[in-house]
């Protein structure tokens, strides 16, 4: 149940703000609700009120260029999360005042889709792909949702990480990781997420994978089908895991200064 503070102006409406389906008079319907949870468990606790308002309005500019209505909704569900996790965390509200406003003001900005165009469905997949933007906490821009849940994930441990770095132990081949941990003397750990199923991405992934095996590269590998709802689950073993696999190659796991 989506409960509004008290100063929030909120037109009932039988329609949800975000995606149009039925919400019985609520702001969101339940699948966007619960998406809204989702980020709002991987969003720092600790925040300040700067921090949250400096999140929350580059989001907003960053959903005003995405060019693709279902990508914008994803991110209007996020920028919900900011402004409820600044209230009950700081006891602001001031984003919570303005966040349903931003989100109309924001989605009727979107342009709808020639149905019956030629190929265009195949330019809206295009568009979806261009326009996404996803931005971790520390600023770094991802690929997907689950790609800024394991971002945050690291840097909410303070851990100190690497997004799209050239795996130098690689010759033959000019490859990138999704992210690096550095360890001990330019050497360390990293993190590949398989997002995608598509031929031309396993193929990819293979050899990848082929080329850690034959460096004795350590590396940890998510799986899209990961779990994605338990955020604590998630998290823990992705640490659990990390700090395992360090010890066991390096003998120990660093701790940088909070």
């Amino acid at each position: 149940m989506v409960t509004l503070p008290k100063h929030v102006v909120w037109i009932e409406s039988e329609k949800c703000l975000v995606c149009g389906k039925d919400s019985n008079g609520k702001p969101q319907c339940r699948d966007c609700y619960y998406e809204t949870q989702n980020h709002m468990d991987s969003l720092d606790k600790n925040g300040t009120i700067r921090k949250y308002r400096d999140y929350y309005y580059n989001l907003k500019e960053r959903i005003f260029i995405i060019k693709g209505l279902e990508e914008a909704r994803k991110q209007c569900n996020k920028l919900i999360a900011i402004a409820k996790v600044n209230q009950n965390i700081n006891d602001d509200t001031s984003l919570m005042d303005r966040v349903y406003r931003d989100i109309e003001s924001l989605l009727n900005s979107k342009q709808p889709i020639v149905e019956n165009e030629k190929f265009a469905e195949e330019r809206q997949e295009k568009d979806e792909i261009k326009s996404r933007i996803n931005t971790a906490q520390d600023g770094h821009n991802v690929d997907s949702d689950m790609e800024v849940r394991i971002d945050d994930t690291l840097y909410k441990a303070f851990i100190l990480h690497c997004y799209g770095k050239s795996i130098d132990e690689i010759t033959e081949k000019r490859k990138k990781c999704d992210w690096f941990i550095p360890i001990c003397n330019g050497k360390g750990i990293y993190i590949e997420y398989w997002g995608m199923d598509t031929p031309d991405y396993l193929k990819d992934r293979k050899e990848k994978e082929e080329l850690y095996k034959k460096h004795n590269i350590p590396y940890i590998g998510i799986e899209k089908d990961d779990p994605k709802r338990d955020t604590q689950t998630f998290e823990s073993n992705l640490l659990r895991e990390l700090k395992i696999l360090a010890e066991q190659k390096y003998g120990f796991m660093p701790e940088w200064k909070k």
